[in-house]
């Protein structure tokens, strides 16, 4: 058991009292405290048989950088499996054997809490509700693990041999270090359990300054997308999937210059070429598909390696706009989402424009061919997008079944 602590005098005897039995050793790590967490983890050092062990930093390197050099004292000790709980009692002891299960059954390599779907919820701070579901939905897209949530969650356990695979030099010194993990294990093609559990708060008192949190890691999980999707999809061959994140950011960003082109001439020169309209819609649309295809392709890759009850729960939800509200949208987003909420919009701006069709050719008498072309083709691409959406939820459930 790896506990980062940091000014956690309170805290961390009782910490460290209610280990369960079956934990071989205790790695705890002090980061620089000013006050007497060490001298209180030194105490349980001393004592005869002891498991505890303490690290100490000679200045603030931060919890992620903690956690790796509790990460490497396991592997020089060759632990079998690892796991991390934090020195201010946040995270229940009792609930240890709930990680620890999917790495011994051999169902999983690394496995975290999820306090998002807790029937506790409530005991969490608002605005950390806010903030995790805002990063949940972040990490989800950077690390392509679509069915995690709750990323924050820093009560975790890895095997020995998951553990092998990460660059630990790589991993982020601060708190961002749980979602730079799950970027790493989805490059390296390894199983993820999402294990529901209740939040545990107390009176501690939180270093992370929510602001330049967000800011720095907002900027790490954007590249750690790129730098995912390059590593896994380019080697040993260019996977398709690849080539379809690269069009889309080619046609996506085309398609907005040359719609922002074509407004600057309605507004200022009141004209616009209707095949310019047209190559703009066809800019947006192809690299939309582009973009939904290699999103949804990239989840259910990972989705291989990704076990969750709460993923199978919400697929027997009755209702369809029910079941696409809780399953694909809001915290639990999932590509599908995208493909059914893409054909919705095509849908209503197909809709929009025929309205206008008809009122023009009823009040003018006349109608514009290229207009008309235009509005078939969002209507079959709306379609396209449905039927898509239709037939991967299909194999989505088949896979979960």
């Amino acid at each position: 058991m790896v506990v980062p602590a940091l000014n956690e005098e309170r805290f961390i005897a009782n910490v460290i009292e209610s280990m369960p039995s079956f934990v071989d050793r205790i790695y705890v790590v002090d980061d620089n405290s000013t006050d007497a967490t060490g001298q209180i983890v030194e105490g349980y050092v001393q004592q005869e048989g002891s498991r505890t062990t303490l690290m100490t930093h000679q200045s603030r390197l931060g919890v992620g950088a903690s956690i790796v050099a509790g990460y490497r004292r396991s592997l020089s000790e060759d632990m079998d499996i690892v796991a991390v709980m934090a020195g201010d009692g946040q995270m229940d002891p009792a609930q240890l054997p709930r990680l620890l299960d999917p790495i011994a059954e051999g169902k999983a390599d690394y496995s975290k809490g999820n306090r998002l779907l807790s029937s506790r919820l409530k005991e969490m701070p608002k605005g950390r509700i806010r903030g995790n579901a805002l990063l949940t939905f972040m990490t989800k897209i950077s690390s392509g693990y679509y069915d995690v949530m709750d990323p924050q969650n820093g009560y975790t356990a890895v095997s020995k041999e998951a553990l092998t695979t990460i660059n630990l030099d790589r991993i982020y010194t601060g708190y961002g270090y749980c979602n730079d993990i799950l970027i790493q294990l989805n490059r390296n093609n390894l199983t993820v359990a999402d294990v529901v559990m209740p939040p545990r708060y107390r009176d501690e008192k939180s270093y992370i300054k929510v602001g330049r949190y967000t800011a720095r890691l907002s900027w790490l999980l954007f590249k750690g997308f790129f730098h995912r999707i390059f590593a896994k999809y380019k080697k040993p061959r260019v996977h398709p999937i690849l080539l379809f994140y690269l069009s889309s950011f080619i046609l996506i960003p085309a398609g907005i210059i040359l719609g922002l082109i074509v407004s600057w001439d309605r507004i200022f020169n009141g004209y616009y070429a209707i095949g310019t309209v047209l190559l703009t819609a066809l800019l947006l649309i192809l690299g939309t598909q582009s973009l939904c295809f290699a999103t949804f392709f990239d989840a259910m890759k990972s989705g291989y390696h990704m076990r969750t009850d709460h993923a199978r729960n919400e697929i027997v939800s009755r209702g369809f706009f029910r079941r696409l509200r809780r399953q694909y949208l809001g915290i639990n987003f999932h590509p599908l989402g995208l493909f059914y909420m893409v054909a919705f919009v095509l849908f209503a701006i197909g809709i929009i424009l025929g309205i206008m069709i008809l009122y023009g050719r009823v009040v003018t008498g006349g109608f514009s061919l290229g207009t008309v072309t235009l509005d078939l083709m969002v209507l079959v691409v709306g379609t396209q997008f449905l039927f898509f959406a239709m037939l991967f939820e299909a194999e989505r459930e088949r896979f979960m079944e």
